[in-house]
């Protein structure tokens, strides 16, 4: 942690020494969020309020982007969800390659926990991590726009002694304008994660189709449907079969399995534009996951609303 804060220290100041000659825009956004299942566990369910603030800041320095964003989380009850976390990241474009332009996105980041370690999923827990990503865009017509990425990642958790996580990931995004007002949205994505804490590691498929469009000049709706899987190779779980014949003997089966989980969301928004600096978003999401481990099945519906400030 000391290292990553003498890394980011570093970087502002030099970012500030070049802020005379760049040119700096941000969207800064604050909203209140309900949850009916502030802690995604399906036993001693607790509903909560929580404020959300994110600060994002864009900056160009020497024709070379750089990236700032700062989120926090703050619940009314649950307090051990508190989230504070910084991401810092550039674009460096490359044309000299043999297939095309493409972008190289290194970053760094931070997720604290602020009052202590959530742990409703395995990366709920405070940790720094850098990360490359590779990326490239094809436009077809000027209808279609085709992103893929490939990219690594390496993520030190502070409450393990010997954790680190290494992601290998690649990822697939489509962007179609099916009408003047209308969008489609698509992605996949498919990842690798080996943890040097063997029970860790996983493997997961993610994929999401979107529709969004404008309504009237200053309405926008936009809408998602997720679904997620998960699959822990060194987690064995163990599950016992009742098995009773036409006689009534009744004898047991026993298995083991791979812990795996299935996620499903569905959200839905409006965005209302009050000028070109201000815009209010409001919207609901719903989640329900199923797991062979009945500790990481749950529901859990939320109520979002925030207000949203573009400017420099």
């Amino acid at each position: 942690m000391k290292l990553f804060f003498r890394i980011c220290a570093s970087v502002i100041i030099f970012l500030l020494a070049e802020l005379s000659n760049a040119q700096v825009n941000g969207n800064q956004s604050l909203g209140v969020n309900y949850a009916s299942n502030a802690n995604l566990t399906s036993t001693d369910i607790k509903s909560d309020f929580y404020s959300r603030l994110d600060s994002k800041w864009y900056l160009e320095i020497n024709t070379y982007p750089i990236f700032f964003g700062f989120s926090w989380l703050n619940y009314s009850k649950e307090k051990s969800n508190n989230l504070l976390s910084f991401t810092l990241s550039a674009e460096k474009v490359d044309s000299h390659l043999v297939a095309g332009q493409f972008s190289w996105i290194p970053r760094l980041f931070h997720r604290n926990y602020i009052n202590s370690n959530a742990a409703t999923s395995d990366n709920s827990f405070t940790h720094t991590g850098a990360g490359l990503d590779v990326e490239k865009t094809w436009t077809t017509n000027s209808w279609l726009n085709i992103t893929v990425d490939a990219g690594y990642e390496v993520r030190s958790f502070a409450s393990f002694a010997n954790r680190a996580d290494h992601e290998i990931h690649l990822m697939m995004d489509t962007d179609t304008h099916l009408e003047t007002n209308l969008n489609l949205t698509t992605s996949a994505a498919l990842g690798f994660v080996i943890s040097s804490l063997s029970e860790y590691s996983k493997n997961y498929f993610d994929l999401a189709a979107g529709l969004g469009g404008v309504y009237t000049p200053k309405l926008s709706w936009n809408s998602e449907l997720r679904i997620s899987s998960v699959s822990y190779p060194n987690r064995k779980i163990s599950q016992v079969t009742e098995i009773t014949n036409r006689r009534g003997k009744t004898s047991y089966q026993g298995a083991d399995s791979n812990e795996k989980t299935f996620l499903t969301s569905a959200r839905i928004g409006l965005a209302y534009l009050l000028d070109e600096a201000w815009v209010v978003k409001s919207g609901i999401a719903i989640a329900s996951q199923n797991s062979n481990n009945e500790i990481n099945s749950y529901k859990n519906n939320e109520i979002f609303l925030s207000v949203v400030f573009k400017g420099p």
